[in-house]
């Protein structure tokens, strides 16, 4: 139980890394959460910095839900836990805490999981 509920918290967290917010603020100097339409994902990443730029934070984003769901699986949580894992990285995207939990849409990083859930 504890290590379930330890793969959420790790699933959010990973989730709440602003990989569109460090990119652009890293390579342009803008803060993407001010421009376009005020949301952090790839697609307002590619249409201001850029398609390598926005292919990179797509890339990123697929893989925090990815990585969430393999970590939970791994360490042999119950499947309710690994799912509940891939549903924190996107909710951890959408509201990350470390910029005001204005986040993105969760498309990208909810394609993870389900990539790694696919499969089953």
């Amino acid at each position: 139980m504890l290590q379930g509920i330890l793969a959420v918290i790790f699933g959010y967290l990973l989730g709440s890394i602003p990989s569109a917010y460090i990119m652009c603020k890293v390579r342009k100097g803008i803060d993407i959460r001010e421009v376009d339409v005020r949301n952090m994902g790839a697609v307002s990443t590619f249409r201001q910095c850029g398609i390598w730029e926005g292919a990179v934070v797509a890339i990123v984003d697929v893989g925090k839900g990815a990585a969430a769901v393999l970590v939970a699986k791994y360490i042999g949580v119950d499947y309710l836990f690994v799912l509940a894992a891939g549903f924190a990285a996107m909710l951890g995207h959408n509201f990350p805490f470390s910029i005001g939990f204005r986040g993105g849409q969760g498309v990208s990083t909810i394609m993870g999981v389900f990539f790694v859930l696919a499969p089953q």
